[in-house]
């Protein structure tokens, strides 16, 4: 009755998430960029949100004490490239996928 070593049953789907934001500078000069996403929350049981890693961290979480919203302040040199991931684990039932993913 149990999958994915023993830890995750029949009925539940485990998926792996990622997010990448990149953000480029193609001005002459250093500008200075807040970024602002969101990481999903679970309001029921039956869906779970696990092993959430950002790279780089956020700045500040829970920004506006929003749970999940996280705020990168950074600052890119002319010609820069930066990205941000957002990586984490979903497990909801086979018959109820979260809507929004």
């Amino acid at each position: 009755s149990e999958t994915f070593f023993g830890k995750v049953d029949r009925s539940s789907v485990v998926r792996e998430m990622e997010y990448r934001i990149v953000m480029e500078n193609l001005k002459a000069d250093t500008v200075n960029i807040r970024v602002m996403d969101h990481i999903p929350v679970s309001e029921t049981d039956r869906i779970q949100i696990k092993d959430v890693e950002f790279s780089p961290k956020p700045s500040t979480r829970d920004y506006q004490e929003r749970e999940g919203v996280m705020l990168w302040d950074l600052e890119l040199e002319p010609k820069a490239v930066k990205d941000i991931r957002i990586k984490f684990f979903v497990k909801h039932p086979k018959d109820n996928p979260p809507w929004g993913l």
